[in-house]
Parts: C-alpha cells; sequence; structure tokens
C-alpha cells in the first residue's frame, strides 16, 4: 500500500465530486490548487506566477521559489509515496524537485479530459516526456489509450452522501436537464432544446460561454462562469432525465453517465460506447447519434428509474486500479 499524495486540478467546486470517498483516508492526501496557501493573495500570486497560459506567451524565471511549499511528507508511516497529478499540474520542474527529495517514491499522471485538450491548453505539455519520467500514464478516454499507448482508467468520482445531499437546495423539477459548455456545439445544444419544448417537455439549459449569447432569447440560460457547485448538484437531483451531448472525440466515460446512474435518472446520449456498459438498459437510457434519433417521450414516459448503482465509480477503485498497474510493473 501507498501513501497516495493527489494533486488535483481544482475543477470549479467540483472537488467534493472526485474524491470525497478517499479524502479522510489516512494514507491519502489531496493537494487542491485553490486553496494551497492561507493568503488568498499569495494563492493567486502562486497561480498566476505557475499559470500555463501566461508561461506560453512569456516564460517567468523563479518558479522553483513555490516548489518546496507545496508538499512536505507528514504521513505518520513509512508506506512508499504515490504521486498522482492531474494534467493542470504539468511542471516538470517540480517533478524533478520531488523525485530529488523522494528518490523511492511512484509517479502517475492522469489525463480526465482529452490529450488533444490538455495539449491545446498547455502548449508545453508531452506525451512522450510523460511516458518516459513517469511510472503510470493514465487516460479515461479509449481512443487516447490507443494513440498514445497510455494505460485505461474509469473517471472515478464520488457520489453525495446523504448528509451532503440534505443541504443540496431544491429545485423546481424539469423533464429535462442540460449543463455544459458551448464549445463547438452550440447549434446542437439549441437544435436539442427547440425539439424537446417543441415537443411539450419542461427543460432547463445551462450554457457556459465566453462569448456574448444572451441575444438568442430563446429560454437557454448562458453564463459565462461555471453554475456554483450546490445548484449544480440541486438541479441534478432535480430533474427527471439527464441530456447529454459529448464532443465526438470523446470516448470515455462522462461525469453526466455517471451523475444519471448514482441518481438513477434517465439519461439522453450520445456517448457511443454507451451500449457497453453494465448499466446500459434502453428503458432508462436513450442513445441517439443525432438530434433526430431522439425520442422526447423517453423522458416522461412513467418507467421507474433504479440503476442499482454500487459504488463502482468511486475513487477508492481509482487508487486500488493504480496500486494493481505498480504491482504488475514490480513483478
Amino acid at each position: 500500500m501507498y501513501n497516495y499524495v493527489i494533486f488535483n486540478d481544482s475543477f470549479k467546486e467540483l472537488d467534493e465530486l472526485f474524491y470525497s470517498d478517499i479524502k479522510d483516508y489516512s494514507n491519502v492526501y489531496i493537494i487542491n490548487r485553490s486553496n494551497i496557501f492561507r493568503s488568498k493573495y499569495i494563492n493567486m500570486i502562486f497561480r498566476i506566477h505557475l499559470s500555463h497560459s501566461l508561461n506560453s506567451k512569456i516564460k517567468l524565471p523563479f518558479k522553483s521559489i513555490w516548489y518546496k511549499f507545496l508538499f512536505n511528507n507528514r504521513f505518520t508511516n513509512d508506506n512508499e509515496l504515490c504521486f498522482i497529478f492531474t494534467a493542470g499540474w504539468y511542471h516538470p520542474g517540480f517533478y524533478k524537485y520531488l523525485k530529488k527529495k523522494y528518490k523511492k517514491s511512484k509517479f502517475v499522471f492522469y489525463f480526465s479530459d482529452t490529450v488533444e485538450s490538455k495539449l491545446r491548453a498547455i502548449p508545453e505539455l508531452s506525451v512522450q516526456y510523460l511516458k518516459k519520467q513517469f511510472d503510470l500514464v493514465l487516460s479515461y478516454n479509449y481512443e487516447d489509450v490507443k494513440k498514445y499507448e497510455l494505460k485505461y482508467t474509469s473517471i472515478y468520482y464520488s457520489k453525495m452522501s446523504d448528509s451532503i445531499l440534505k443541504t443540496i437546495p431544491k429545485f423546481e423539477s424539469v423533464d429535462v436537464l442540460f449543463i455544459g459548455a458551448a464549445r463547438n456545439r452550440l447549434d446542437i445544444i439549441r437544435k436539442a432544446y427547440a425539439k424537446l419544448i417543441n415537443a411539450g417537455l419542461s427543460c432547463y439549459f445551462f450554457v457556459v460561454s465566453d462569448q456574448t449569447l444572451e441575444a438568442y432569447n430563446d429560454g437557454i440560460y448562458y453564463s459565462s462562469k461555471a453554475m456554483p457547485f450546490k445548484e449544480y448538484l440541486g438541479r441534478t437531483i432535480s430533474s427527471k432525465c439527464i441530456l447529454e451531448i459529448v464532443d465526438t472525440k470523446t470516448t470515455g466515460g462522462t461525469l453526466r453517465f455517471w451523475e444519471a446512474i448514482m441518481y438513477d435518472k434517465k439519461l439522453i446520449t450520445n456517448y457511443k460506447y454507451t451500449k457497453d456498459s453494465k448499466f446500459y438498459n434502453p428503458k432508462s437510457i436513450h442513445y441517439y447519434s443525432s438530434i433526430e434519433d431522439i425520442n422526447p417521450t423517453f423522458a416522461t414516459n412513467g418507467h421507474d428509474v433504479s440503476h442499482n448503482y454500487n459504488n463502482e465509480n468511486s475513487p477508492i477503485y481509482f487508487l486500488e486500479l493504480i496500486d494493481e498497474y505498480l504491482s504488475k510493473q514490480k513483478r
């Protein structure tokens, strides 16, 4: 067994979703980019100094001054350390620092989004470098696993406990819920909304975009900011059916899929591997390849949904998977 040190991307307010099941384990230490330092001012300077966007334009010096503050081993046992990095923590200088200080440690890199999207966001990122320097490189995306010869992992995250769910605000129930970024799929999102509304369904669509889209005035809620975590979860739980519109390059299980499974919601999805899942049931999961394929009555028919989820996607199994992969390397 390892002592796991997880450098997490702090994706908006969704940290609780990802690692809630393991955050209190004695052999797990989670480092979130958004709250490394007690001072918000120092934290802001740190994030700016190590910003991939800024450093792609101008290489800022002295980034190593932060390294000693990011992790000091406080585990009370002698287990071997295993560092797990999400893509936002791509900092080769920091890896060298840790490898020098903790010579017997293991290093794992985890792509929880497509490699292509991370290459766009982090121009200096090199998959070949990662494969040479890390003991294990994981991806949730089947195509990336094949293309770059990586190891596959599900996109693990935690179902909220009943005690946390009691604190989630309640919203008016809707037939179909969509929450997502516009990216290059806004036309598809708007077509889906129009089809469902015209069929008489109640819908709540929340689209995040850098562009000003209020001019559409089509009933969709547009925002430049992501929805707050508790509202996001509250609206998910209050809906009857979740609509998922995945990027065509996505070939791994998604958050929307697991939300539907965990909270017993119907799912309308264009994720082409859905039918391979043990949870697939055409009465509760409706696959479509184009908007024209969507059957609006699916969302409102009287079938009760029970996916019988039993923590199959808990991050507990993420750590077990890593341990299994690393153990095989020792044989």
